[in-house]
């Protein structure tokens, strides 16, 4: 409401008389589809007008992101993540098979968990014997921001993540290609096209272009 007070309304009629200077974007039906291209100008909005500090664009590199959304998501098997089903949370399993996967790859890469439940005792013990961090208490915005500041996102299907992925500038691993979240890009993928292992793979090249520059 803070944002909405400082800028002006424009109609979609208006917009494109204002030329490049706006950008339109309606019905959600694919959330980030209509912002591609935008991050940087997103990005710097947020920042101007958050009333809490958020972390900077290289906070946790080191980290891989991985969101475990539970809340007022239902419970789902493995079949339902994979398969797209809105609102579903996914299993543990998931998490365990892609944090096993890319330290097949990448033997000491560490993940930093964000969860809607910290204090569960069924996450906790999953975070201890997968040599998990759990991120520090924050905001949402600064969690999103924390999110899109680590190298990858393991997101839960969830526009949480979805923002984590679509603000930051590494690779998504998606549970389903059928989710809307996804940014539609060469650097989302997705675990039911066995994609935990290009994951890997773009996480490397990633680390490889960082240690170049």
């Amino acid at each position: 409401m803070r944002i909405k007070r400082r800028l002006p309304l424009v109609s979609e009629d208006h917009a494109s008389e204002a030329g490049s200077h706006v950008r339109v974007f309606s019905g959600l039906g694919r959330y980030f589809q209509d912002l591609l291209g935008a991050e940087s100008a997103v990005r710097s909005a947020l920042r101007s007008h958050s009333k809490v500090r958020l972390p900077s664009k290289d906070a946790c590199q080191s980290h891989v992101a991985v969101h475990v959304r539970r809340g007022d998501f239902g419970a789902g098997s493995q079949q339902s993540a994979l398969s797209g089903v809105n609102n579903t949370a996914t299993p543990l399993s998931v998490f365990t098979e892609v944090v096993q996967q890319v330290r097949a790859h990448r033997a000491k890469q560490r993940f930093l968990l964000f969860t809607d439940e910290p204090d569960s005792a069924e996450i906790q013990q999953w975070a201890e014997e997968h040599v998990v961090e759990f991120a520090p208490r924050g905001t949402a915005l600064q969690h999103i921001f924390l999110m899109a500041s680590c190298s990858g996102v393991v997101t839960s299907n969830s526009t949480f993540s979805g923002w984590g992925a679509y603000l930051g500038e590494g690779p998504a691993l998606w549970s389903s290609s059928e989710t809307k979240y996804a940014r539609g890009n060469e650097q989302d993928f997705f675990l039911n096209r066995s994609g935990a292992e290009e994951f890997s793979r773009a996480l490397s090249a990633r680390a490889r272009s960082s240690e170049v520059r």
